[in-house]
């Protein structure tokens, strides 16, 4: 799916959304399109939430004797990145500690080239985990739980700490997350299922709304030189909810194959959507030209010319920044996608921005320490922009009840998995993405999609 321009160029829909972002000082992935409709928050002691940022800086602080500056690699730029340094703007202040948030468009040979030459980054700000964890198992990333303490640890579900970890320890923390698989839909006009027990539940409504001729489903793959990853947030998704947990990880650890029954079948539930010209605005065709926000616009569209869309968090902002008129509630609203099996309710995917460590200083310490706290994660959780993964964010942190409502997904999921795609080496994953066309446009050579895949995934791994 799409995240954050902390995403890494090279793999997932990740490198889709740092290209645009390169191009445009905006988001990529999980943000791609967005407006928060924020500009940086506020560095005021008269607001609540500064202030019990700033206190908590200064209660890491006390008795050391911090000076210098942390440096973070990313690739975040304009106002996203401006709102994402306010975040810690209560700790440089409360600290004296400056915080230097290096840009670049070239993450992947940035990084490595500064580590080959012994000078990395304090920090990284990442989305993509397939780098982080070749970074944890080479040794140049230390691990997160010797830097930061098992207090300020211990409200992050272990689905999140174990994101990057081994041999019992975190390496990495996400602290601001993504919710994908949101299928989205227009209150005024759709009459079908918001809690469906399960995907066939709400399959059993989308064909007969086609058999009755209407077209309930938008779906858009186009995106440059990374189109087809939204196909993947799909298949994904899918599969997840169908083939379970222990699956899912087996496949990101390139130990599935991708000619699997259970991988097959999630992509022919996707296959069932996009490829058929009654299911789908524009029909197959449509799908692969046209480009992945827009393509979903025409749900709300005057009339309508599709009832359902699935795509992530990101889009509730996009939808309310280029269609007026739209208000959350009224005619816009969400509910997650169904479990392709019902005993799989509660597993989510997610995707996110992921901070970890190449120094360990004193100044780097304390950095982490503030991160993780739950008074940063208010600040995350205010933002709009993202959501928190720390259990005890306060309700009123939020400024909006529809990103509470996400947020309170993720609390009460059974397992939230990361971004699968994100977590494959990049030749799997651009591969993926060709496919995913490839298929749209032919379902008949399916089979031989999947061998072609599961050549580069031994290839891979």
């Amino acid at each position: 799916m799409k995240k954050s321009t902390l995403l890494l160029p090279a793999a997932g829909v990740a490198a889709a959304l740092v290209l645009s972002a390169c191009a445009s000082g905006t988001s990529d992935k999980a943000m791609s399109g967005s407006d928060s409709g924020s500009a940086a928050q506020s560095s005021s002691m008269d607001d609540p939430l500064y202030k019990a940022a700033y206190d908590k800086a200064k209660a890491i602080a006390d008795g050391q004797d911090l000076k210098g500056e942390v440096t973070i690699l990313g690739v975040l730029g304009g106002e996203e990145l401006d709102l994402y340094k306010s975040l810690y703007q209560p700790f440089i202040d409360a600290t004296g500690v400056d915080v230097a948030f290096e840009s670049t468009c070239d993450m992947n040979s940035i990084l490595q080239t500064r580590i080959d030459g012994g000078n990395p980054p304090d920090v990284i700000s990442s989305a993509q985990v397939g780098q982080l964890l070749d970074l944890m198992n080479s040794g140049d990333m230390l691990a997160l739980s010797d830097l930061v303490s098992a207090d300020a640890l211990k409200n992050y579900p272990d689905s999140v700490l174990n994101i990057v970890s081994k041999d019992s320890k975190t390496y990495a923390l996400m602290h601001a997350s993504a919710l994908e698989g949101l299928v989205y839909y227009n209150p005024e006009n759709y009459d079908g299922p918001t809690d469906a027990a399960d995907w066939a539940e709400l399959t059993k409504w989308t064909t007969a709304k086609a058999d009755s001729g209407s077209t309930p489903w938008c779906v858009a793959l186009e995106s440059g030189s990374a189109s087809g990853w939204p196909a993947t947030d799909w298949i994904e998704e899918l599969f997840l909810t169908g083939a379970g947990g222990d699956a899912y990880q087996k496949w990101t650890r390139g130990e599935l194959e991708w000619t699997s029954p259970e991988m097959k079948a999630a992509w022919e539930a996707f296959g069932a959507v996009a490829a058929d010209p009654k299911m789908v605005n524009g029909g197959p065709t449509a799908v692969i030209s046209t480009d992945f926000t827009k393509g979903l616009l025409p749900l709300w569209a005057d009339p309508a010319r599709c009832n359902l869309a699935m795509q992530a968090d990101w889009l509730t902002n996009t939808v309310l920044s280029q269609v007026p008129g739209t208000e959350v509630g009224k005619n816009l609203d969400f509910f997650i996608a169904p479990p392709v099996k019902a005993e799989n309710k509660g597993l989510l995917e997610i995707s996110g921005n992921i901070l970890g460590a190449f120094k360990d200083t004193p100044e780097v310490r304390a950095f982490l320490e503030y991160m993780a706290s739950t008074e940063s994660q208010d600040l995350v959780a205010h933002t709009g922009q993202w959501l928190p993964t720390n259990s005890m964010v306060s309700d009123t942190a939020f400024k909006t009840e529809d990103r509470l409502a996400q947020a309170n997904l993720i609390k009460e999921s059974t397992g939230a998995y990361f971004d699968a795609s994100d977590m494959l080496p990049a030749a799997e994953n651009e591969a993926f993405w060709a496919a995913t066309l490839d298929y749209v446009s032919d379902p008949t050579k399916l089979d031989s999609i999947l061998a072609h895949l599961d050549e580069v995934r031994v290839a891979n791994h």
